[in-house]
């Protein structure tokens, strides 16, 4: 048999031979890392990838061109590995360790084929074909990836210049109200008028006690881990009633009643994200307030619900009943900066309620907003929980 027969003879076994060599593929990863093969490939259309892969690289080996093209299948596939890859949350490095298996695993079956057929060696020449295949798809996946992922940095990027220029400037004007008032405290005028000297030292502490919360939602942020061995739990009683202390100042400010219901369950959750769940939506509920009614409040309440079907999480509302929120701004109530037309009067980031949001979503739970007929605004978030008799 001549030297090319037998390089098509070989490309025609591993084109037959795709499904055991992905098969192949497959155990040795998990047998190298524990990891699931539904999440190498999360669905059955993604587990048909290596074998397309195996099979443009066979044709490729029993083929006259030198290199593959862009615009075959096996690299548009390699790319949608690329893809998927980057979804996953996978690293360059962890794909060029995928593709130096995966050409283990075919210089090892073709080896076993050879030794079968023949007992000779590889021919030389089809070595080379295959290390160009494998570098090519591997080339096309990696393009792919970092494409992608150079994307999300860029967006990466963008979002946390916005979020200085937002984060300075809210803290530029508090600085700039708490110093303005202190340097009239040294006024004559004010210094003998002790009810605008006591108006002067509230502006001092609601601007204060605004930089405090802002810099305490950023610390809780980065307290909040999947990790369950570095959460701090804490009784969802206790966390809502300290919320309410913390800011009875700023709600008899604005002339607001907090009320944190009594039938909070004794159940255990993420202090941090407990915290920052209920400073951030009480403290809208208070900074919205409708001026024009008399009786202003903010609720923390259990949900209609309690705790869900599995008894897995508890479930909070935070109601007001101030400005309310226009139909139309609703949907995009989570997005970060975003602010609503009729909140453009009162100072803010827009960065609350998407913290809120990333910090419910960390600890694997939701939230949402409704808005009854009686006119109220209401968010409602859970969170995962256990009893306080629970072992640890």
């Amino acid at each position: 048999m001549t030297q090319g027969a037998q390089v098509q003879e070989i490309a025609a076994a591993l084109r037959e031979a795709r499904e055991e060599i992905a098969r192949r593929w497959l155990e040795r990863i998990a047998a190298r890392v524990a990891v699931d093969k539904h999440f190498v490939f999360p669905s059955e259309d993604l587990l048909d990838e290596v074998p397309v892969l195996i099979e443009g690289i066979a044709r490729h080996l029993g083929g006259d061109d030198d290199e593959i093209s862009v615009n075959t299948p096996v690299v548009m596939k390699a790319r949608e590995l690329g893809r998927l890859r980057h979804a996953q949350g996978f690293s360059g490095r962890q794909i060029l360790w995928e593709y130096e298996v995966l050409g283990a695993v075919i210089l090892q079956w073709l080896d076993e084929l050879d030794e079968a057929v023949s007992g000779a060696a590889l021919p030389e020449p089809l070595v080379r074909r295959l290390f160009r295949a494998l570098a090519a798809v591997q080339r096309a996946t990696m393009d792919e990836f970092l494409a992608n992922f150079e994307d999300r940095i860029i967006e990466r990027e963008d979002r946390l210049r916005s979020f200085n220029r937002a984060l300075s400037h809210e803290l530029k004007n508090e600085v700039g109200a708490i110093l303005g008032a202190a340097r009239m405290m040294r006024e004559d005028f004010v210094v003998a008028d002790a009810a605008l000297r006591e108006r002067f030292v509230t502006m001092i502490l609601d601007n204060g006690e605004k930089i405090e919360r802002l810099l305490q939602n950023l610390v809780q942020l980065t307290h909040i881990d999947l990790d369950s061995r570095r959460q701090r739990n804490v009784l969802l009683p206790h966390a809502a009633t300290e919320v309410a202390r913390q800011l009875r100042g700023y709600a008899e400010a604005h002339g607001v009643r907090v009320e944190v219901a009594e039938d909070l369950p004794p159940l255990e959750v993420n202090g941090a994200a407990v915290d920052l769940c209920l400073s951030n939506l009480v403290a809208n509920g208070i900074k919205y307030c409708d001026p024009a009614k008399a009786d202003r409040w903010v609720r923390v309440r259990v949900g209609a619900s309690g705790r869900d079907a599995q008894d897995a999480c508890v479930i909070v509302e935070v109601a007001d009943n101030g400005r309310g929120v226009p139909e139309f701004d609703r949907p995009r109530l989570f997005e970060r900066f975003f602010r609503s037309d009729n909140t453009v009067d009162v100072e803010g980031t827009g960065l609350g309620l998407s913290l809120v949001r990333d910090a419910v979503e960390r600890v694997g739970g939701r939230i949402w907003a409704d808005f009854p007929e009686s006119g109220e605004t209401v968010f409602v978030f859970t969170l995962p929980a256990r009893r306080e008799a629970d072992p640890a």
